[in-house]
């Protein structure tokens, strides 16, 4: 017995295959859409109490460079600074390190 190399199925169109693809690539940018937008919410619930732990660690290092300012202040019976005033800036202390170099080069 011989078997037929024809095929039974009808060609597809053009139009049904623009119109299968189309209907593909919209449910795959829709699939798309709601996967970036739920992996955003979940990066955006982990990162939330990060940034509140780092402000609360900038404002204990901020409290600590005013105390150990104060303390060589007490020490050496002068204002620290070289020659300026001390700027703040919401609390925060700028170019403590130069500072701390002119006081102990003064000492």
């Amino acid at each position: 017995m011989v078997k037929s190399t024809t095929s039974k199925q009808k060609p597809v169109s053009r139009e049904i295959l623009v119109r299968e693809l189309s209907a593909l690539e919209k449910r795959f940018d829709s699939k798309m859409d709601s996967n970036a937008q739920s992996f955003k919410e979940y990066v955006d619930s982990r990162i939330a109490p990060l940034r509140g732990d780092m402000q609360k660690q900038g404002d204990k290092m901020d409290r600590y460079f005013n105390g150990i300012v104060k303390m060589i202040e007490g020490v050496i019976g002068k204002v620290a600074g070289n020659g300026e005033q001390l700027e703040s800036h919401e609390g925060r202390l700028e170019n403590h390190e130069r500072r701390l170099t002119a006081l102990e080069a003064k000492a």
